[in-house]
């Protein structure tokens, strides 16, 4: 718009094509286009992590958020005692029938990882 409020003549410009980007300008305008596409065109542009930047206003450890192309580390699982468990459990079992005299065995698990007490 120009100073006055009326709408500049837009049908004899005529649209020139960067040689940069290709975007296309009008003359006047192109120059000062072009010496500013050529400075952008040698920058490498960073990568945006979208994981660290919503990690930001979070409570979420930045050195917990993943890089880009990262896969997480495995956590190794814990060491189990099923085989000890189990034969605890067969041993509580016949006891209970009534195969074996005396008390039935304890148990060695903690209370604290008993999910019966």
């Amino acid at each position: 718009m120009d100073f006055n409020g009326e709408a500049p003549d837009v049908s004899n410009i005529t649209l020139i094509p960067c040689r940069i980007c290709g975007r296309t300008f009008a003359e006047p305008t192109l120059v000062k286009h072009e010496v500013v596409c050529k400075k952008n065109a040698a920058k490498r542009r960073k990568v945006f992590d979208s994981g660290k930047m919503r990690a930001l206003g979070s409570d979420i450890p930045l050195n917990k958020v993943l890089k880009p192309n990262q896969k997480p580390k495995p956590e190794k699982p814990k060491k189990s005692n099923w085989r000890q468990q189990h034969e605890e459990f067969i041993a509580a079992i016949r006891a209970a029938k009534g195969g074996n005299e005396g008390p039935p065995p304890r148990s060695s698990i903690p209370p604290s990882e008993c999910l019966i007490c």
